[in-house]
This record gives C-alpha cells, sequence and structure tokens, in this order.
C-alpha cells in the first residue's frame, strides 16, 4: 500500500543482517524506471484474458507505464533535437564487412575463372575443388553461420586445453621443487604433460586447417601485387577495418569477425520501417556523413508481443482460429506456459519436451544441419545444399522426454537448474566438457538430448526478430548442475558449498529458485486426452516428468533452504498426497492406452 512517510521495512534473513539493511537505506536511489517487457507467459495471460483475442492485449500494453515512459523520452529527444544513430553505425560496419567478404568471393571466382575459362566447367583439380569450396562457403549465409560457430568453438577448446597444459607444467615444476626439498613421487607425471601436448598439437591442427585460415590466406595472396582486384581487395579491406591502417594482412580471427557481423547486423529486417535491401544500405554508406538519420522505432512493447505470440504458435502454444490470426485457441502446452512463472517459460517447457516446432518455423536450423554435412563431404555437385528439409522437431521432443524419464529426482533437479539458473561470474572458468564429466551418464545423455531443441528455439527466435532479453534467453548453464544434483542426492550444506564455491546466500538463493521451478513443473494442470483433430499438438510436460520433479522439490526442500516451521508439514504433506493420487491415476490411464 501506499503512506505518508515512506516507511520502510528490511527483514533479517539466514543470509542478511543490519549492514545490508543499512546499505539498502542509505545508498543512493536510483531513478525509477519500468522494467516491463512482454514474456512468454504474460503474452498467453493477456491472450487468455481477451478469450483468444488481441484488443485486450493491446490496450494493456498501450496503457503500460514502459510505453509512457518511452512516449516521454521520445518527446524530449525531439525537443533537444537529439536522435541517436547507434543501429545506424552498426548496419554501416555490417555492411562494410559484408562488401568485404562479397569482394573475396568476387575475386576467388575471377580466379577460378582466368585459370579453366568457365567456373562451371572448371576441371576438378584439387586446387580448384578447394578455391570452389570457399566460393560456396562464402555464397550461403547458413554454412557462413555453421562455420563461424565451429570456428569460435575450436578457438575456445583450444585454449582450455592451452590452459590445461600449462596448469599442468606448472604444477610439475613446484613439484620438481618440492621434492628436492622433501622427496616423494611426483604428483604430475611426465605422460600426463606429453598427452596434453599432443591434444594441444591436435586442436592446433583443428583450428589451422579451418575453412577461415584457407580464405585469409587466399585473400593475403590475392591482395599481393598491383592487379586491379588486388587494390579492390586492399580498398575493401581498409573499409572493412573503417581505415584504421592496419596493413593488407588479414587473419582467421578478423575473417570470422566479419562474417559474424555481416549475419547478425545486415541484412537485416528492422522493426518500423528499415528496408531489407542492398540499395538502402548503400544510401547509408554514401550519406553516413549526415548523422541526423531517423532511427526507426524498435522499442515498441507490442511489436515485441507479436513476435512472441509468432514464437508461442510456432511451438503449438498457441492456435490461430482464423486466416487474420486476430483469434486464437490456447493448447494445453500453451496453458502450461502461462502457469509457469519463470523468466523464459517456453523454454522451459521446450526443454522439457512438452512443446516443439509444429509450423517448421525452425527448417533453417535442418538447413544448416545439411549444408554442414554437404561442406564437410566435400561435396560440389549441384543440388548439394537444396535436399528436402524433415523437421524432426517433434522426434527430437520424444527422444528428450524418454531420457528425461531416465533420471532419478536429484538428477532432474539438476536438469532443472541448467535450464533456469543465471549465469554467475565464477562460472566462467568451467568448461560445459568438465561439466559434463561430471555427470552421470543418464543426466549427461539429457542434455546432450536437449542441444538440438535449444538449436530450434533460437533459429525461430532469430526468425521472428526476438528481441534478445532476459525473457527470451535459452539457458543451458552447466556448473550449478553438479551442486544442486548433490544437494538433492543428500550431500551437507558443507560439503554443497565447497563443491559451489559459492557464497552461502548465493548457493541458498540458487537452490531457492530451483525449489521454486520444480514445485511448478511439479503442479501444472493433467494434459487432458486429446479431442480430435487435436492430436499432434504439444501437450505440456509429461506426468512422468512432473513426478519426478515433484520428488526432487522435497528432496531439495531442507535446512538451511527450508526453515522448519513444523506446523506446515502436515499440510503439505497432505497436499502431495492428493497430487501424487492424481498424476498416478494419469500414468495408469496412459499405460492402459497404450495396452
Amino acid at each position: 500500500g501506499m503512506d505518508t512517510e515512506g516507511t520502510c521495512v528490511v527483514v533479517a534473513s539466514l543470509f542478511e543482517g543490519p549492514e545490508e539493511a543499512r546499505d539498502i537505506l542509505t545508498n543512493q536511489v536510483e531513478p525509477i524506471v519500468s522494467q516491463f517487457g512482454p514474456t512468454f507467459a504474460l503474452s498467453i495471460n493477456l491472450v487468455a484474458r481477451g478469450k483468444g483475442k488481441l484488443d485486450v492485449a493491446k490496450e494493456l500494453i498501450e496503457k503500460s507505464f514502459a510505453m509512457w515512459e518511452k512516449r516521454r523520452k521520445e518527446a524530449e529527444k525531439l525537443a533537444k533535437g537529439k536522435k541517436s544513430t547507434t543501429d545506424v553505425e552498426m548496419m554501416i560496419t555490417a555492411e562494410r564487412h559484408r562488401r568485404f567478404l562479397s569482394a573475396l568471393k568476387d575475386s576467388i571466382q575471377l580466379s577460378i575463372v582466368e585459370s579453366a575459362g568457365s567456373f562451371d566447367d572448371a576441371p576438378l583439380h584439387e586446387a580448384t575443388i578447394s578455391m570452389k569450396r570457399l566460393v560456396m562457403a562464402l555464397s550461403d549465409r547458413r554454412t557462413l553461420a555453421a562455420l563461424v560457430k565451429s570456428f569460435v568453438g575450436a578457438k575456445r577448446i583450444l585454449q582450455l586445453e592451452k590452459e590445461t597444459l600449462g596448469y599442468l607444467v606448472e604444477e610439475a615444476a613446484k613439484d620438481e621443487l618440492s621434492l628436492q626439498d622433501q622427496g616423494g613421487a611426483p604428483s604430475i607425471s611426465t605422460l600426463e604433460i606429453e598427452l596434453q601436448s599432443q591434444i594441444v598439437a591436435e586442436y592446433e591442427v583443428n583450428v589451422n586447417g579451418h575453412v577461415f585460415h584457407q580464405l585469409a590466406e587466399t585473400a593475403n595472396n590475392m591482395m599481393k601485387g598491383s592487379r586491379p582486384e588486388s587494390e579492390w581487395l586492399r580498398s575493401s579491406l581498409a573499409s572493412a577495418r573503417s581505415n584504421k591502417g592496419e596493413g593488407s594482412i588479414i587473419y582467421a580471427d578478423e575473417i570470422s569477425t566479419f562474417a559474424e557481423s555481416a549475419i547478425v547486423e545486415a541484412p537485416k529486417k528492422k522493426k518500423g520501417g528499415w528496408q531489407n535491401d542492398e540499395s538502402f544500405l548503400s544510401q547509408i554508406l554514401e550519406a553516413e556523413g549526415d548523422r541526423d538519420a531517423k532511427v526507426p522505432d524498435e522499442n515498441s512493447s507490442w511489436t515485441d508481443l507479436l513476435d512472441l505470440i509468432d514464437v508461442l504458435e510456432a511451438f503449438g502454444c498457441l492456435i490461430p482460429e482464423d486466416e487474420s490470426r486476430t483469434s486464437f485457441r490456447i493448447t494445453n502446452a500453451g496453458d502450461s506456459v502461462g502457469t509457469l512463472s519463470a523468466e523464459n517459460a517456453l523454454w522451459l517447457m521446450v526443454g522439457l519436451g512438452g512443446a516443439w516446432d509444429v509450423t517448421g518455423a525452425s527448417s533453417g536450423y535442418d538447413d544448416l544441419t545439411k549444408a554442414l554435412e554437404a561442406f564437410d563431404s566435400a561435396d560440389i555437385g549441384d543440388g548439394a545444399l537444396s535436399s528436402e528439409s524433415d523437421s524432426g522437431s517433434q522426434a527430437e521432443a520424444e527422444g528428450l522426454i524418454s531420457r528425461l524419464l531416465n533420471l532419478n529426482p536429484s538428477e532432474m533437479a539438476g536438469y532443472v537448474a541448467g535450464l533456469t539458473t543465471e549465469p554467475r561470474r565464477n562460472n566462467a572458468d568451467q568448461s560445459a566438457a568438465g561439466c559434463l564429466r561430471k555427470m552421470s551418464a543418464e543426466l549427461s545423455s539429457a542434455f546432450q538430448a536437449v542441444v538440438a531443441p535449444a538449436e530450434r528455439f533460437q533459429e525461430v527466435q532469430r526468425a521472428f526478430l526476438v528481441e534478445e532479453s532476459a525473457s527470451t534467453t535459452c539457458r543451458l548453464e552447466l556448473p550449478p548442475v553438479e551442486v544442486v544434483t548433490k544437494w538433492a542426492a543428500g550431500c551437507s550444506w558443507e560439503e554443497a558449498l565447497e563443491i559451489s564455491g559459492s557464497a552461502p546466500g548465493d548457493l541458498a538463493r540458487t537452490l531457492h529458485r530451483v525449489l521454486d521451478t520444480l514445485r511448478q513443473i511439479g503442479t501444472l494442470s493433467p494434459d487432458p486426452l486429446p479431442e480430435k483433430g487435436t492430436e499432434g499438438e504439444p501437450r505440456g510436460v509429461h506426468p512422468g516428468i512432473r513426478l519426478l520433479c515433484r520428488e526432487a522439490a522435497k528432496a531439495i526442500d531442507r535446512y538451511p533452504v527450508k526453515e522448519p516451521l513444523l506446523f506446515d508439514e502436515d499440510e503439505e504433506g497432505d497436499e502431495d498426497t492428493k497430487v501424487e493420487e492424481d498424476e498416478n491415476a494419469e500414468l495408469t490411464d496412459e499405460d492402459e492406452e497404450g495396452d
């Protein structure tokens, strides 16, 4: 409520005391800024409130504090004559990068034509095949995106392996000094260092043999000399670097940066009126001295909400009831998304196998996978990248459900932690491979099975131009999985603190977050029997998974995560018993249907 004096009451807890209360009361007061942003759960609930129509949703969005604040800021900017050009500058930079890659592709094609008389009829010598593969990589956006991902991943793995080697060498040196003083056996053997050196050498070969290294070497050779195409390439490179005078040698890392920039930023359809063609970007480059260019309205909460509705429709949570798409029916999966309070409720539903792409919006993921397969096989024949795509989204979801049902409650707790926990600074040093090695085979298999649905989820969001935010981020955070799994399995609080390396308050918040999510999943409404015409729709979280989540919640909910309140135990026990009876009856019905 509201009071006339502004009284503030700070309640102490196990992890916050007088010092934290003093900081809250005495720190500088930050200006009030709206944190409102549409989420998948809000989108479902607004559609439900409008009985399937979007009129109520639009009315409420327009009345939000965020829209009022946005209109006020726009009025202030207009009055002061200040107009942002950040997005224009990003597009200009991306277009410069794209033009260099295009110039490089044209130069390689010209080289093939000069040596063979025709690009298509060039003899299939090893050198020509290699050059054609480079042209193929630069010609296909999805192949280029996949190459960026593989190059960045390979570089990161190489860096981690080098750090491991450095650690082993450092520890071996310490052992040697210690042995000189005290004697004994070394903890790091020479064989371990040699094996790690071999691993580093193998990854160096992989990185140095990457297509981007081939492109960089080819570009450097073509920029030598005084031929017109050499001068053209040098000029394009200088422009891509914003004329910073860094010479005419390009490296694989820079090729990767150019490719990523060109793919992500340009040409990219902008909400609010940016055109999506090369002539528009050319006009920007020609007039880039004009810094009064009008930046389109990209922060409309209503537009963002419509984008989320498109994604929900793609994953079978909303079904349009007419061709105009002004009225929707909420499916059982959609109802579950609206019930969950997780930041990204739809991703949580996808990560549990309760929803999948039913419209084929993620077909780009299949195209990318097939493009990679074609590129790896060096198949440069006609149609190598144009085979028909048969989305396996539902099959991937069913495979994921099968693996989740093999988990025990403590492993399910760890899995949910991986889907919902926020990344922390002290997690940055833990590699995904290292985290997976610490898991059981069943839990590791479950996380590997969710990778493809995660890729599809991100592909659909990109297809519908969903802005990245906390409510749309597809999280897969592996470092907290171990401590949550061990805590649910019964380890002590001291052991959990040692495993996590976190402060007590941070660990408690992580466990509370996972506990709350598990409870929500466990109490989702049972999915009804499919009605006629709805057999292919996602039906939400499998009852067996909901049962596992309830058992996992019970395992986590112990001191100090749960403060002992003895008078609550009987009531909670009665409620859990009733839910389990309903769930067991539902599982029995499914078994009878299968028979």
